[in-house]
């Protein structure tokens, strides 16, 4: 645990945010005081490496919290979302200005398409939904895998620092706590993020799962099988348009859209920094 402490630290300098000592207990607080590379300054502490860092910008904080809070009740009306999860810059604590609000959800694969359809329809329809022309403050609905797909090791790649501590910062927000464990188990990941509301010094927020009724199973079925035909078709003419970048996976029941995939040059920098550091 003291290693991985130590590499989070190292995450979160590498990512341009200081780390605040309330992020952490006492006891992991005083393990840090033994390491001679971290600097302890006010109430804050980062890594002597690192000397152009940025406090939390707790303006944009709180309205990606306001963004969350209104998609939460909008999402709520729609069927078959089993998890959802913050993720990405607002999970890490380090959005700027321009942030947008990502999420990570697992849907009912039996309406996978539907209920993708269904929440991208509502947000538009509420200019929530995050474009290519205006995304700050908006909701990027980039990573969603159905409940029968939860193994992410397709998209995992070797020594994946940053994959791993995106995992493990994951801000669960779904009451279906059994499904959450199974995905955590699955990926070999640590809930390490459970206080994220405590340190926004916010209320907690949280989402209660709809289901689908089955009186019209027909009906779904049928518009479910349209919607997939549709949006994979959609989703891999995209894909060669853009190249076929790295950070796109699309495969039925799991689509990940990251149109820049920063974890190449993030991972080399921190194998770079992290021997440098602990290792001189």
């Amino acid at each position: 645990m003291k290693n991985y402490l130590l590499n989070y630290l190292l995450f979160l300098n590498l990512s341009g945010r200081y780390a605040y000592q309330s992020d952490f207990s006492q006891s992991e607080l005083d393990f840090f005081r033994t390491i001679k590379n971290i600097v302890f300054k006010d109430q804050i502490l980062y890594l002597d490496t690192f000397t152009d860092l940025k406090m939390i910008n707790t303006y944009s904080e709180d309205r990606l919290y306001c963004t969350l809070k209104r998609t939460l009740k909008i999402l709520s009306f729609v069927p078959g979302v089993k998890q959802i999860a913050i993720c990405n810059s607002f999970a890490f604590r380090t959005q700027h200005l321009n942030s947008d609000l990502d999420l990570f959800l697992i849907l009912d694969h039996r309406f996978f398409y539907t209920t993708r359809f269904l929440m991208i329809l509502l947000l538009t329809v509420f200019n929530l939904k995050r474009t290519s022309k205006k995304y700050i403050n908006k909701v990027c609905l980039s990573f969603i895998i159905s409940d029968k797909n939860l193994n992410l090791s397709r998209v995992r790649f070797q020594k994946d620092f940053y994959f791993k501590f995106w995992l493990d910062n994951l801000v669960f927000l779904g009451d279906n706590n059994q499904l959450k464990n199974k995905f955590l188990n699955v990926n070999h990941a640590l809930e390490f993020n459970s206080n994220f509301f405590i340190n926004l010094n916010k209320l907690p927020l949280s989402y209660k799962t709809l289901n689908f009724t089955t009186k019209f199973s027909f009906l779904l079925n049928l518009f479910e099988k349209f919607n997939k035909l549709y949006q994979l078709k959609r989703a891999r003419v995209k894909y060669q348009i853009l190249n076929k970048p790295s950070g796109i996976y699309i495969r039925d029941g799991f689509l990940k859209f990251h149109n820049k995939d920063i974890r190449v040059e993030f991972n080399k920098k921190f194998k770079k920094y992290l021997s440098s550091i602990f290792f001189d």
